[in-house]
């Protein structure tokens, strides 16, 4: 993760349209790689996101807790805020 800015839960759920109950239970599965800050707060690494977003890397691309698993569409939101 060096050279990657890292992005706040909040910043992540804006990017890849996911809840924050669904980053948390990612980040505990391990499909979603991310830092624990000594507050307790999760950051994740701008090129993981990227990553989600292009449907590679992290694995990350199936929706948790579905019975069957399906491909999310990840779509950057209007106004590019996000990488």
């Amino acid at each position: 993760m060096q050279g990657s800015r890292l992005l706040s839960l909040r910043e992540v759920e804006r990017c890849l349209s996911l809840s924050r109950w669904t980053l948390y239970e990612m980040i505990r599965s391990g499909r979603l790689q991310a830092v624990k800050l000594s507050s307790g707060q999760y950051r994740v690494s701008e090129t993981v996101v990227e990553a989600m977003m292009r449907g590679s890397g992290t694995g990350g691309t199936q929706e948790v807790g579905a019975r069957e698993p399906r491909r999310l569409r990840l779509q950057r939101p209007p106004g590019g805020e996000c990488p």
